[in-house]
């Protein structure tokens, strides 16, 4: 799915290519998109999902937080970006 958008555009209008810049860009945002839209699904269905399930809302909650600040947070998350 990551590849899909890139592809898509290259060849359905592949005049608005103009370099390998233009390549790398469109790749990049397509995967910056993914990892985001993973992150959203991991926090809602495992986080808060599971945690209501099991033992109500705050927990959820608990649960949520948790999963942001060990995925997001602590590993540095394919949605982060900083400079080198």
């Amino acid at each position: 799915m990551k590849a899909l958008g890139p592809i898509l555009l290259f060849v359905r209008r592949r005049h608005e290519w103009s370099g390998i810049t233009d390549g790398i860009v469109y790749c990049g945002l397509s995967a910056l998109g993914f990892a985001m839209v993973e992150n959203v699904l991991y926090l809602g269905k495992l986080g808060y999902a599971s945690g209501v399930e099991q033992y109500g809302p705050a927990t959820g909650l608990q649960t949520s937080f948790a999963i942001f600040i060990v995925r997001i947070l602590f590993t540095g998350s394919r949605t982060r970006c900083s400079p080198r």
